[in-house]
């Protein structure tokens, strides 16, 4: 790193080199701490995702007596939780596909009980758009007379998680 001058640019992979050294020379003029992300080329040509966090060090002057604005900071390896990341985007991504392609109706609640999932076939058996369900509780899907019933047992279950033949059942 130090004995080869421009080790650091030389080795920072193209897709990010530009933007990456953009964003030190920014900090560097400003005087300014930055904190960033970018991929590195390992020895072995395999891409290393790096999360950098580095401050401006002032008032240091080199042997021939030239002053100048060394960084300072941590350069963390962070591959592992990058390539999670995308896997479980393309997990996330998968499933969507998955509920927005079933022929049957399915409609997901987050833990507060509100609709978050409301797929075609939702929309389709109830006659109302997605857009227009999404953000509501479940009550008003159901009739009248058994809404009572029906929000009592939601209750319960987001209360203690245990369905009572309400949540993962089919009902008609």
């Amino acid at each position: 790193w130090l004995n080869e001058p421009g080790f650091w640019v030389k080795h920072l992979h193209p897709l990010d080199r530009s933007r990456t050294v953009q964003v030190y020379l920014q900090a560097s003029i400003a005087g300014k701490a930055l904190e960033c992300e970018y991929r590195m080329v390992a020895a072995d040509g395999r891409a290393v995702w790096l999360h950098d966090a580095a401050h401006i060090v002032d008032d240091v002057i080199t042997a021939d007596g030239r002053p100048v604005r060394p960084l300072q900071g941590l350069m963390t390896n962070i591959s592992t939780a990058k390539e999670s990341a995308g896997e479980l985007r393309e997990s996330r991504n998968r499933a969507q596909e998955i509920i927005r392609a079933s022929r049957d109706a399915i409609i997901g609640i987050n833990r507060d009980g509100i609709i978050t999932i409301f797929n075609p076939a939702a929309a389709g058996m109830f006659g109302i758009p997605r857009a227009e369900a999404i953000g509501q509780t479940p009550a008003f899907l159901v009739p009248d007379e058994f809404r009572g019933r029906h929000e009592a047992r939601l209750q319960e279950y987001l209360r203690t998680g245990q369905s009572s033949g309400l949540v993962g059942s089919t009902v008609e």
